[in-house]
């Protein structure tokens, strides 16, 4: 009865065993990329990912390395497969992912590619600024001013002052000088708050 009993107890305790290898190798895997050693972050996703291919988590989180490595490519790849196994009720982690691959291929200069992942980012996560941020300068970029404006005026989040610039830049391609003007003063005095203008 004893020899059952450790039997039992081996063979419940194991997974529980390997979750908690798991959880050290997640932890270390994002202290590596903390102290920007992405090389051997991606070394330990590469072993996550043998054991779960279609874990969204790691693939974003090896897909971030890859950015900090300028490998585009790799980064494309796993932005885009973390999405597809992604669970579609996760919008928020699937808005992270969209706006992480938009900026991949602002990277790569690919404005209205990554301007398509960033309006696909904005549709599932309205209230998180860096993806507001990512849909309003990517519509700068492609030159859509009027959806740039009509993206910051819908806005239901504080923008920082940054977004400032962006109403700029947008009037003045509009040839709306006068708008244009009122919100480069206001970037600059919240930017250098002692000049008077």
């Amino acid at each position: 009865m004893k020899q059952i009993v450790i039997i039992f107890f081996l063979y419940f305790s194991l997974p529980f065993f390997a979750q908690s290898e798991i959880k050290k190798m997640e932890i270390e895997a994002d202290s590596l990329y903390n102290a920007k050693q992405y090389n051997a972050s991606i070394q330990i996703y590469n072993l996550l990912l043998s054991k779960n291919p279609k874990n969204s988590f790691y693939l974003s989180n090896q897909g971030l390395n890859y950015f900090k490595l300028n490998d585009f490519k790799k980064t494309k790849e796993n932005f885009r497969l973390s999405i597809l196994y992604e669970d579609s009720d996760n919008k928020e982690s699937l808005a992270i992912n969209y706006s992480n691959l938009s900026a991949c291929f602002l990277e790569l200069n690919e404005f209205t590619k990554g301007y398509e992942y960033a309006l696909k980012a904005y549709h599932l996560d309205k209230n998180d600024s860096t993806i507001l941020w990512n849909v309003a300068s990517l519509a700068n970029n492609v030159q859509d001013y009027k959806k740039v404006i009509e993206i910051l005026n819908n806005a239901s989040i504080d923008k920082h002052n940054d977004f400032n610039s962006l109403y700029g830049t947008a009037y003045l391609s509009l040839g709306e000088n006068e708008k244009s003007i009122n919100y480069y003063e206001i970037f600059l005095k919240i930017l250098i708050p002692k000049i008077d203008l």
